[in-house]
């Protein structure tokens, strides 16, 4: 039994080195669906859900990825849960163009458009 140690140890780490890349690229995939444009809301809400709840979404996404998911909402006409995504959105990152734009267009269809006007 001395040797068991060892051997459970490499087995541990062989599953690590296919498991990180592994993870690493499920990440990847996921990010580039969130941010797809052109795929549908539901795929896009998918993505941007799963990257959320994986907790690994790298910080330079976040607001990107909030934005993703507000203009995926505002696409199903969902407006008070776009609202909500694209107000995080650019909370954390003011300059995303896309984000104020759609914002704007929640904000018309919630008959709020004071705030329409002024995004």
């Amino acid at each position: 039994m001395r040797h068991a140690f060892p051997v459970i140890h490499a087995a541990f780490l062989a599953t690590l080195l296919v498991a990180v890349p592994a993870r690493a690229n499920e990440i990847e995939t996921q990010m580039a669906q969130c941010s797809d444009r052109a795929t549908d809301p539901d795929s896009i809400l998918d993505a941007c859900g799963w990257l959320f709840d994986s907790g690994r979404l790298p910080r330079y996404a976040v607001a990107r990825s909030y934005a993703s998911r507000g203009i995926a909402y505002v696409r199903q006409e969902k407006y008070e849960l776009a609202l909500d995504d694209l107000g995080r959105a650019l909370a954390r990152n003011s300059g995303i163009a896309e984000a104020l734009i759609h914002r704007g267009i929640a904000y018309s269809h919630t008959g709020r458009n004071v705030l329409a006007l002024n995004d």
